[in-house]
């Protein structure tokens, strides 16, 4: 068994001592920032489920008024046993409402606004110091980090284009929300033909 031993500061020890029993470790299985097994066979079908992983998690946080705000590809871990997790919680919020959506599945102009520079994928209303929709933020980085895994993993997937079109909206009033996302997501990827779901990009 292997101890963790808490940093001590000598001037806080008394502090510490106090208060160590709230103090917690959380000790997770190894997971790949990798969407793709290396020297392994993938198939479409794997590749986009991970996809629809992603779309899910941040779907269901943003319905609990959970705003990641920090999404990006080495924020999505994988055991390559099809199951995938968001991590990096350091910048996330929670707000008291959940996204405003308007009837045809974008925000709305009443949703909480916020000014955030930091993240690894900053929207363009960002760049310019404006402010933003959290849940506007998080499918803007939804949508780059489906753009590029897809690049930097060989899968081209033409019917996902239309749906990250709409993900990277440069006004964050016209993105759909992370339900309306998945509603298009599983739309697309019910276009693709079998026998390209069951491919591998390389051997």
């Amino acid at each position: 068994m292997d101890i963790i031993h808490a940093p001590l500061d000598a001037s806080h020890a008394f502090s510490y001592l106090w208060h160590r029993s709230q103090l917690s470790f959380i000790v997770m299985e190894e997971w790949s920032s990798q969407f793709i097994p290396p020297e392994q066979p993938h198939t479409l079908r794997s590749f986009l489920n991970s996809f629809r992983h992603c779309i899910q998690h941040i779907t269901f946080m943003h319905t609990h008024c959970f705003a990641h705000l920090d999404i990006s590809v080495r924020n999505v871990l994988t055991d390559y046993d099809g199951r995938y997790a968001c991590i990096d919680y350091e910048t996330s919020r929670r707000f008291r409402e959940p996204p405003a959506e308007a009837e045809e599945g974008v925000f709305s102009g009443s949703t909480v606004l916020i000014h955030q520079p930091r993240a690894a994928e900053v929207p363009p209303e960002v760049e310019k110091g404006h402010s933003t929709s959290p849940y506007a933020m998080d499918v803007w980085a939804l949508g780059m980090l489906i753009s590029k895994a897809g690049t930097s993993t060989g899968f081209d997937v033409p019917e996902l284009r239309l749906v990250t079109k709409g993900m990277l909206e440069p006004r964050w009033e016209r993105r759909p929300t992370a339900k309306m996302v998945l509603k298009q997501f599983e739309q697309a990827i019910t276009k693709i033909p079998e026998e390209r779901l069951n491919s591998v990009p390389y051997p």
